[in-house]
């Protein structure tokens, strides 16, 4: 088992990543060639409900569907449960020095994240420069006792943000929208920023792209993100005129996610974030710091 995106051991067959989602269940299995990672089989089950016996019932449909023999699995978390931030300690510095850095940095978010539910890794960046990946215990404990009831074992958390940026590495931020919100996931160097906006805040189409506006300068004024192209994915109506105010209002580049070759206009799969996860094994590995 992995927590957090800390490998333990080694397999040369490649973990399942699993999205569990406010609209359904996704999983995606991947296979290596010479030319690469690709999707081997995906799918997605719908569900309406977050009850963890349906989750665990609709998620094993899914895991069923790719024919696969594989049960190890990658999962993802989000904000609130888990959130990624840049640190910078002195270079040069002992590991156990940086890691003890660490511990006393994630100190700062106690009160939601109290030591004794508290997971912490570090990525290194640079000479000194660290993400900083901070989830709840709890929240890992829930993932895994989950997917158990489906017949899977974890083998990694980790964060979603992580996983939208590899599922897609030529964008700056991605759109996702679900059933009664969208997430902006912003791209940064070394990391960026959520946010969530929820459609009921907003009267109408316009006000919500004009948020989106806003969110996006903030993120380029305080140099968090400076995001010059969009991807949208999940589940919207009217997609391709919201692509279209959304560079006109946005002043940005936007378009449909797509994977690999396939066109532009064709709308997302609803696995994305799932394929995202399954790419876990090429990232970087992280440290533990807790």
């Amino acid at each position: 088992m992995t927590i957090f995106g800390i490998r333990f051991g080694a397999s040369q067959a490649l973990p399942i990543g699993i999205d569990i989602g406010v609209a359904g269940v996704s999983a995606v299995a991947l296979a290596v060639d010479s030319e690469g990672a690709h999707v081997a089989a995906a799918s997605h089950v719908a569900t309406d409900t977050n009850e963890p016996e349906a989750l665990a019932e609709a998620l094993a449909s899914a895991v069923k569907e790719l024919g696969v023999a594989e049960r190890r699995c990658i999962v993802g978390l989000a904000e609130p449960d888990a959130f990624a931030i840049p640190v910078t300690f002195a270079p040069g510095m002992r590991r156990s020095a940086v890691v003890r850095a660490a511990q006393i940095e994630a100190r700062r978010f106690d009160e939601d994240f109290p030591a004794r539910d508290r997971v912490i890794s570090l990525a290194p960046v640079a000479a000194g420069s660290f993400v900083l990946g901070v989830a709840k215990r709890s929240a890992i404990a829930a993932r895994t006792a989950l997917v158990k009831r489906a017949g899977l074992t974890v083998h990694a958390a980790d964060n979603e943000h992580c996983a939208w940026r590899r599922a897609q590495p030529d964008v700056d931020a991605v759109l996702d929208f679900s059933v009664d919100r969208a997430r902006l996931i912003m791209f940064g160097s070394p990391v960026g920023e959520n946010a969530t906006l929820f459609y009921g805040d907003h009267q109408d189409e316009f006000e919500f792209i004009e948020a989106i506006r806003a969110k996006l300068n903030v993120a380029r004024l305080e140099d968090i993100a400076d995001v010059r192209s969009i991807a949208v994915s999940g589940q919207t109506q009217g997609r391709d005129e919201l692509i279209s105010r959304l560079a006109d209002v946005c002043g940005v580049s936007a378009q449909n996610a797509v994977i690999g070759d396939m066109p532009p206009g064709v709308p997302p799969p609803a696995w994305l974030l799932a394929y995202g996860l399954a790419l876990w094994p090429f990232a970087a590995p992280l440290e533990e710091a807790s």
